[in-house]
């Protein structure tokens, strides 16, 4: 089983794809800040089924691999903010291919 992790949370994946985000910050804090691009998300924690999930991967990737460059493999916890959860998306993009 490999997994992917995102320090502090999940949301700064999310985050990525809007804007460019380098500094520490917290689970509580990050939901709220996605509120400017999702709105209500603080509140109900969903994500909207027009979420740029595929036009801005690359920028989401480059700005993850930009927090912490070293963070490319599963399983592995990097430094705060990071996330690798574009291991996951890339693995799935692959799986599509081959169908």
């Amino acid at each position: 089983m490999h997994l992917a992790v995102s320090n502090p949370c999940f949301e700064i994946w999310l985050r990525w794809h809007h804007q460019n985000f380098t500094s520490r910050t917290n689970r509580f804090d990050l939901p709220k800040k996605l509120d400017s691009h999702i709105p209500g998300y603080s509140r109900r924690k969903a994500i909207p089924g027009d979420f740029p999930f595929e036009d801005d991967y690359e920028n989401a990737r480059e700005r993850a691999l930009g927090c912490d460059p070293e963070h490319d493999k599963p399983c592995r916890r990097g430094q705060n903010p990071s996330s690798n959860a574009w291991l996951a998306v890339e693995a799935i993009r692959g799986e599509g291919r081959k169908r």
